[in-house]
This record gives structure tokens, sequence and C-alpha cells, in this order.
């Protein structure tokens, strides 16, 4: 009888822990290249993260005529739900993206809001990223 009370609690304890398992977050530290299109044409973005549990912190380097580094803001990873802001200054001038989607092992996809002038794009921008090997992207 001891013995079948000792495997209940175990199997228990092993059936609620199950779903906190499966909602562990997923491993996004490292380089990792955005890309979405605007009218303006084909962005490309870099961003480093820098993981502890759901929390990240990093930078983004963007190109262009405004490029430069900008630290990531707001930035978790809860589940394989991605989400994290760039805000970019420029003189008077200050303008928020936010990223939103969701992580599948090396890939990542989801949508991108604000930036842009005059108040930012009225539509969310679809975007795809990719993790980069060690070692590769700026």
């Amino acid at each position: 009888m001891r013995r079948t009370a000792v495997f209940s609690a175990l199997a228990m304890a092993t059936w609620f822990a199950l779903p906190l398992a499966a909602q562990a977050p997923a491993g996004v530290a490292g380089k990792w290249e955005f890309m979405y299109s605007t009218q303006r044409g084909q962005t490309t973005v870099t961003v480093t993260f820098e993981q502890d549990g759901e929390s990240l912190k990093g930078n983004a380097v963007t190109g262009g005529q405004r490029g430069g580094t900008f630290e990531i803001s707001k930035a978790t990873i809860k589940g394989d739900a991605l989400s994290f802001a760039i805000v970019r200054t420029f003189g008077e001038n200050t303008f928020e993206q936010t990223f939103n989607g969701k992580v599948t092992g090396d890939t990542a996809e989801g949508t991108m809001t604000g930036g842009g002038r005059r108040g930012g794009n009225a539509e969310p921008i679809k975007w795809t990223a990719k993790k980069l090997p060690p070692g590769v992207g700026g």
C-alpha cells in the first residue's frame, strides 16, 4: 500500500511539472539577423541577446543613413514568445520599434510596429530572423 502511495505521489508531481517544463524560455543568447521590408526597401538589423532566464538585454546594430548601435529594451522571452524594443534618437526626435514574435530553434518570425516618420508605421511589418553562428555578423 505504501509503495502505491509513493508511486502515485511521484506520478502526480511529474504530471504537474510537465507544463512547467514546456514553458521554459527558448534559448536566444547570441547574434540574430532580423530582416523586414518597408517602402524604402529591405532592412537588416543585427541583434545581440544576452539571456538570464526570461530576461534579455543587448544591442541592435542598424545600417543606412541613420544607422548605429542601439540598446534594446523591454526584452523578454517567455516560452517561445520573443519581445523587445529598439529606441532610436536623432537630435530631438525619438522613436521606438517594437518586435514581437515566435522563436523556433534558430529561426524566428513576427511583426514590428513603430518607427518611421510622423508617428511610425500604421500597420505592423512582418519580419523574419535567423540566429547567426558564433563569430558571424556585425
